[in-house]
């Protein structure tokens, strides 16, 4: 083989080599799981499921340091700022979910600025969350079709209050005024708050610097053979 033969066919496994190496990134997964609620008061159609208990997630991008105040919304000056780092949250009590989709984080700019997800965070030195305070809820006075309220407050040591709270309204108690807030399908309320743990999940891959440096290192020397091929 000639020499600038052997020369392209090694430059080339080279580039395509590096085109092919990249950095995983991961987000940060944080999961909760109550305990059961103890004080139900159940409605007429639907009672809170065993245990009874809210569980679900929410999935950040990047890990919260260890040591600090979190907040979605508006932070304080001495809080950093949750919203921008969340990508996905659910929440389930055994019958209803609420999510990023039907929940929504309220943002600063939010007209009804009191309808959405709400989330406030503290960590201990391991980066681990020891003290929380969560407010979801969908609202019930949403144009037609009307989506039926539901609610779950959960709150952890420290926050003010250690309680785990969760209402569902029955669909058929909404119209096109909003719902009936005195027919409750079921609401449920313990002291008894549950726990996060915390995990990583690998969501892609993004080419590192260097390796897009040397990948165009590696074209510029592939045109460089070329033309002198074409010289010669």
């Amino acid at each position: 083989m000639h020499t600038s033969h052997a020369a392209f066919a090694l430059v080339l496994s080279v580039v395509l080599s590096l085109a092919g190496e990249a950095t995983a990134t991961a987000d940060t997964i944080y999961t909760y799981q109550g305990n059961s609620m103890v004080s139900v008061d159940v409605g007429p159609l639907a009672p809170c499921p065993a245990p009874c208990a809210i569980s679900g997630y929410i999935i950040l991008t990047t890990p919260l340091p260890p040591n600090v105040l979190a907040q979605s919304g508006t932070p304080s000056s001495r809080e950093i700022a949750l919203d921008p780092l969340i990508v996905s949250f659910s929440f389930t009590d055994g019958t209803q979910t609420l999510n990023n989709l039907n929940s929504p984080v309220i943002t600063p700019d939010d007209p009804s600025g009191t309808t959405g997800a709400s989330f406030f965070f503290s960590t201990d030195a391991q980066g681990d969350i020891n003290i929380w305070g969560v407010d979801l809820q969908t609202s019930p006075w949403n144009p037609l079709p009307v989506v039926p309220e539901g609610i779950m407050q959960f709150s952890g040591p420290g926050s003010g209050s250690q309680t785990d709270f969760t209402e569902n309204i029955i669909p058929s108690d909404c119209n096109q005024s909003g719902c009936n807030l005195n027919q409750d399908s079921y609401r449920a309320s313990g002291t008894n708050s549950g726990n996060w743990t915390v995990s990583q999940e690998t969501s892609g891959s993004a080419p590192e610097p260097s390796t897009i440096i040397l990948f165009g290192m590696g074209l510029a020397v592939l045109l460089g053979l070329a033309r002198q091929k074409r010289v010669l």
